[in-house]
């Protein structure tokens, strides 16, 4: 979203508009989907920046909607791909870190016989 105002999905709506506006210059029939990124720990975790003290869930869902605004206020815009959702998800559920800042803890090679030592563990 917009740097200079991190939680306000103006910009990109507008930016939205623009795009659409191009395409369907070009095919007025287009359709056309939009991703939604995934939060970011360094504007979550590091104090000063926007969503600090906050969770990096509630900036995902702040991004989401921003997206999910520009989807249902821009003409074209099929549907939102939910990466940031997706991204959500896998720290919930423990598959992604959520929080880089407190040491990543991440079982790269997970069990099997794979890895560099034989004993099925990861070595890292």
């Amino acid at each position: 979203m917009d740097s200079e105002n991190p939680n306000d999905p103006t910009a990109l709506i507008a930016t939205g508009r623009e795009l659409s506006d191009v395409l369907h210059r070009r095919s007025p029939s287009v359709e056309f989907y939009v991703t939604a990124t995934w939060s970011r720990p360094d504007l979550t975790y590091v104090e000063g920046t926007p969503w600090y003290g906050e969770s990096i869930d509630q900036m995902g869902s702040d991004v989401d909607a921003g997206y999910d605004r520009l989807a249902s206020e821009v003409e074209g815009v099929k549907a939102v791909n939910p990466v940031g959702e997706a991204f959500n998800r896998a720290m919930r559920t423990g598959v992604a870190d959520p929080n880089p800042y407190d040491g990543i803890d991440a079982d790269c090679a997970g069990d099997s016989d794979y890895d560099a030592d034989g004993d099925g563990h990861d070595t890292t």
